[in-house]
């Protein structure tokens, strides 16, 4: 799984007692921007999650006491969610729920057919909460991680930053033959780009780093459709309705956490 942030003893952790973090671990935590006596989770040298208060922070090392185990083993994988931008307050409220969902990095873009940055600050200036609704978001949910977001970037740049991902997904309204629950429930998943059939030979259970695809509200374009598969994105559909971008991107990212582990 993602681990932006996860807090890591460097020793076997038992409740009850108090761990001092230095170095890594100590910067780790300061990502967290934690209270005095705020909760979060962490895992000890071999991996076992724990919930730990912190007890103490300064400049050079940090306190925490382990207060109880945490449910551990979750096979969920990695989920990257590629977001054009939405208008309006509606990538707050994506990133919020996604992140309560366990999505771990989300990169929002600009597409033929959204809003673009620019446009949006001049209405509501917005981006630079994101980081925050992130870390909210990761702290509620009592995630190990904490969620990325970002820069806002192009088209072409996210296409980039889904290569090494075993599963790409692209949302598009208009795939009628494939829908994402059985492309999430198939062994083995075949697709083709411009020139050859291409075998993605993806076993769901061995799927862990997923990219996710997400339009703006009018959909995306024909050209950006032929560029997607092209970098081996699977279009898919959510159903016969037509979903709002938000709706869209947290069903998609559920379904994905339902179907392979989450």
């Amino acid at each position: 799984m993602g681990a932006h942030g996860r807090v890591r003893l460097d020793k076997p952790g038992e409740t009850g007692k108090r761990y001092v973090l230095r170095g890594a671990a100590l910067r780790r935590l300061k990502l967290w921007s934690p209270r005095p006596a705020e909760a979060l989770s962490v895992v000890d040298r071999d991996g076992k999650p724990f919930r730990a208060r912190v007890t103490g922070l300064d400049e050079d090392k940090g306190e925490v006491l382990l207060f109880e185990d945490a449910p551990g083993g979750s096979s969920a994988p990695e989920i990257t969610l590629l977001q054009a931008l939405p208008g309006r307050e509606r990538m707050e409220l994506i990133i919020q729920k996604i992140v309560e969902l366990g999505v771990s990095r989300i990169i929002p873009f600009k597409s033929e057919r959204s809003i673009s940055l620019e446009e949006r600050e001049l209405k509501q200036k917005k981006a630079h909460k994101w980081g925050a609704v992130a870390l909210k978001a990761s702290k509620q949910s009592r995630r190990d991680f904490l969620a990325r977001v970002f820069d806002y970037t192009t088209f072409a740049e996210v296409l980039n930053e889904a290569e090494g991902a075993d599963l790409k997904i692209i949302l598009w309204e208009k795939e009628r033959a494939r829908s994402i629950k059985e492309v999430l429930k198939e062994a083995d998943i075949f697709h083709a780009n411009e020139n050859r059939a291409l075998k993605a030979a993806v076993n769901k259970k061995n799927a862990k780093k997923i990219t996710l695809l997400s339009g703006p509200e009018g959909g995306f374009s024909e050209g950006e459709i032929k560029l997607a598969r092209r970098s081996g994105f699977i279009p898919v559909t959510l159903g016969p309705g037509l979903l709002r971008a938000e709706t869209a991107a947290i069903i998609a990212v559920a379904l994905v956490m339902y179907e392979l582990g989450g």
